[in-house]
């Protein structure tokens, strides 16, 4: 086709550059019978690693952009093509989860406040999210577990995990589950608060049923109040959280800490209470978070498009982990 103006309005003044770049780009080789050539092996236009031959001097990918820009300038884009440039436009990446550092030295442990001494560690801030949950299932090929009464809510914890889930969440994601020491420092501090906010009971600092019900699970970080003097939050409600350790030596159950959303009782949620199930066990009031404990630092993950059953992220809901927007998606 005679590119016309007409056919080059077809194209933003970026496109048309991107064209002509990856069109000189394409035509580097064409004297190796339209193949790279042997001593090539990055792209021309985009340097990328190119694995065996392909198209002239250029990668794959850059090719199916190219092809992707004459169709729209020929008037011939297809909703392929569309999805593939909304694809390239903006592909959401899931951020790393915030953590806050507990640094080493000792605490008041436990009902009776021994001392124990723990080296620093890093803790999720928040609980492993739907969001984040969903990204691991896309991942590794794993289903989701049945949904709770009201529904994935991707900015609310995790539930119906069992403690086998959530250990396979960590190692997947280069993490651990907490140990019950690291988890009950992390929510009192070093002092041994009863609370994560302080020794007396709150309620408007905690997702609790005390004198009241709640429906559901609330989203993460909604009670920024009752953060631990780490700067942990729902470390008390919201869902009770696995943690490594068995419950006791017969090594039947796995320990649960922090109170749920719908508990009645304020005792649930003093930092040292204690729960305990099997590790099989899946309930809607169940959720975790991991702990770091070497430097490295945990990559972003991309985002695929869709998930389990068919239907794609919304792109608010991806940036929204929090309520805030922050930092959840780039």
């Amino acid at each position: 086709m005679r590119r016309t103006s007409e056919w080059w309005h077809r194209l933003t003044q970026d496109e048309r550059s991107e064209l002509l770049c990856l069109e000189r780009a394409d035509k580097k080789y064409q004297g190796h019978s339209s193949y790279l050539p042997d001593d090539c092996t990055k792209c021309a236009h985009c340097s990328s690693p190119v694995s065996g031959r392909g198209r002239h001097g250029i990668c794959q990918s850059c090719s199916r952009r190219l092809s992707t820009l004459i169709a729209k300038a020929d008037g011939k884009e297809t909703l392929a093509n569309i999805a593939e440039e909304k694809a390239r436009v903006r592909k959401p990446r899931l951020m790393p989860p915030a953590f806050v550092t507990v640094s080493a030295g000792e605490f008041l442990c436990g009902e009776r406040k021994e001392r124990v001494w723990l080296d620093e560690f890093q803790i999720m801030k928040y609980p492993v999210t739907v969001i984040r949950y969903r990204v691991f299932c896309s991942a590794t090929g794993r289903a989701m577990p049945p949904a709770p009464s009201w529904g994935w809510l991707y900015n609310h914890p995790m539930v119906n995990v069992s403690w086998q889930d959530a250990a396979y969440y960590a190692d997947w994601a280069g993490l651990s589950l907490p140990t019950e020491a690291e988890w009950e420092k992390a929510a009192r501090g070093a002092d041994g608060w009863v609370y994560p906010w302080g020794n007396e009971w709150d309620a408007g600092k905690c997702a609790n049923s005390v004198n009241k019900a709640l429906p559901r699970t609330e989203p993460v970080g909604s009670y920024p109040a009752g953060a631990s003097p780490y700067g942990c939050q729902d470390m008390a409600g919201n869902v009770w959280e696995w943690c490594a350790d068995w419950y006791d030596n017969t090594k039947r159950e796995r320990v649960l800490r922090g109170g749920c959303w719908c508990a009645s009782d304020s005792e649930y949620f003093r930092a040292a209470c204690r729960g305990g199930h099997y590790p099989a066990y899946r309930n809607y009031n169940y959720g975790f978070r991991c702990v770091l404990r070497s430097p490295q630092g945990i990559e972003p993950c991309t985002i695929q498009e869709g998930n389990e059953i068919g239907k794609p992220y919304a792109p608010a809901i991806l940036e929204d982990e929090t309520g805030t927007l922050s930092d959840c998606v780039q």
